[in-house]
């Protein structure tokens, strides 16, 4: 048994930086955000901005017809907005930038342009069982003793999900629901272990969500 106690309307608004891709600017390369298996924020859109302090890689093909690959590198043009490194980019002050795509020549294949917002709150998902996001919780969790189920975070601008990754950190209480490691950057699963009362807090980019969480007999 799973019952999340919520006010109407509180599912998910699944958007994000992801998503199928987007063509570059000159429209000789495809771009897409490396996104994990089943996460619905990251793979429903294709138009975000990248939240302050989150990293965000890049998986970028040539258009061209005919063409050889191609290995690119990426520049910034404004590296106080977003800084690369190596096939990522990391946001900094809020802004826009433009992100170029070079050949080993040094030649400017294509170019993007790139939204660096602030984050002004931090959400955070119940994931199924395959880590599918399926609803924001915004209220009181309930589950039986031996259940699990897992959970996600993300940064949002307003009412807008930011797109990149950060570090999350999950809080309970051990005795009544331990936190376990679910191999994803942001990601945990919650084991009722022992009937009570307890808070999952989320904590990242010096923002705090708090969810309460019952463990029933």
């Amino acid at each position: 048994m799973f019952r999340t106690i919520v006010p109407l309307g509180a599912l998910i608004l699944a958007v994000s930086a992801c998503g199928g891709g987007s063509t570059g600017a000159l429209g000789q390369t495809q771009v897409r955000a490396e996104c994990d298996p089943g996460d619905v924020v990251c793979l429903q859109s294709s138009v975000a901005p990248l939240a302050r302090g989150a990293t965000l890689a890049l998986d970028i093909s040539s258009l061209t017809q005919g063409s050889a690959a191609v290995d690119l590198s990426l520049l910034s043009a404004d590296e106080v907005v977003a800084r690369v490194d190596g096939d990522a980019v990391i946001g900094g002050e809020p802004g826009v930038t433009a992100v170029l795509f070079l050949t080993p020549d040094g030649i400017v294949l294509d170019f993007i342009h790139l939204t660096v917002a602030e984050p002004t709150a931090l959400v955070v998902h119940r994931l199924t069982d395959d880590g599918e996001s399926v609803a924001e919780l915004e209220g009181r969790v309930q589950l039986l003793v031996g259940e699990t189920f897992g959970v996600s975070a993300a940064l949002r601008h307003q009412s807008q999900d930011l797109a990149g990754k950060v570090a999350i950190s999950w809080q309970t209480d051990p005795e009544i629901a331990p936190l376990l490691d679910s191999g994803s950057l942001g990601r945990k699963r919650i084991l009722a272990r022992a009937p009570g009362r307890t808070v999952l807090q989320a904590r990242a980019g010096g923002l705090i969500t708090e969810i309460p969480l019952e463990v029933l007999p």
